[in-house]
């Protein structure tokens, strides 16, 4: 059974999941304040400590994949049947986890910034490719595509303290933003599919215009 000792002692370990709660505690202790404290991770965090980081706005950072996603990350060449069947239904049960988490610190109030943790390489995929997946992960747990969109836009400029010159468009602020076919806040897929991009209010990507389409959503 190498590979599930592989990875519950390398991914999930109760060290590391402890050290976000400790992080979390230190945050509350210092009275919050949703510029300069946020919790990453949090996978075992209790309800009790969700409606505190909560009532001080205390933001959670939810760096969550796939099923799919982390079986990619554990398998490893020459595994049996036997162990990769054990290993996918420990992951579906982690995963469980990390997505109720995710669901109760929403329903109890606590601002959402998205983030990843996509570090480490997931096969065929870039590491800008990989970290969108965590939408995926996001849309698992119940979240809205338009509290994702939230999540990846205003809210994480509010955490970071930059909320007065991006996060937004509006008169003032920086013209960041992209273009998709389609409409993500019914198919957050679509932030995969990216064909117009303008930066600083220069265009810096334009597919559309090479192919003679429309423009897409502006997002």
């Amino acid at each position: 059974m190498a590979p599930l000792r592989w990875f519950s002692t390398r991914w999930f370990s109760t060290r590391w999941f402890s050290t976000t709660v400790v992080a979390l505690l230190v945050a509350l202790a210092a009275g919050g304040g949703a510029h300069a404290q946020a919790g990453n991770n949090a996978y075992t965090v209790t309800d009790d400590l969700l409606r505190r980081m909560a009532e001080k706005k205390i933001y959670l950072v939810p760096t969550d994949f796939t099923v799919d996603d982390f079986e990619a990350m554990a398998r490893r060449p020459g595994i049996s049947a036997e162990d990769g069947k054990a290993v996918h239904e420990r992951l579906e049960k982690i995963t469980a986890g990390v997505h109720d988490r995710l669901a109760r610190a929403v329903k109890l109030g606590v601002p959402i910034a998205a983030g990843s943790d996509a570090y480490y390489a997931l096969p065929g995929k870039t590491r800008g490719q990989a970290a969108l997946n965590m939408f995926h992960a996001y849309v698992d747990a119940g979240l809205k595509p338009l509290d994702i969109l939230r999540a990846a836009t205003l809210n994480a400029a509010d955490l970071l303290g930059i909320q007065d010159r991006t996060g937004t468009l509006e008169a003032g602020k920086s013209a960041d933003l992209i273009a998709v076919p389609g409409d993500p806040l019914t198919d957050i897929k679509q932030l995969e599919k990216v064909d117009f991009v303008m930066k600083g209010g220069a265009v810096v990507r334009n597919d559309r215009e090479e192919t003679g389409k429309p423009a897409g959503k502006m997002r």
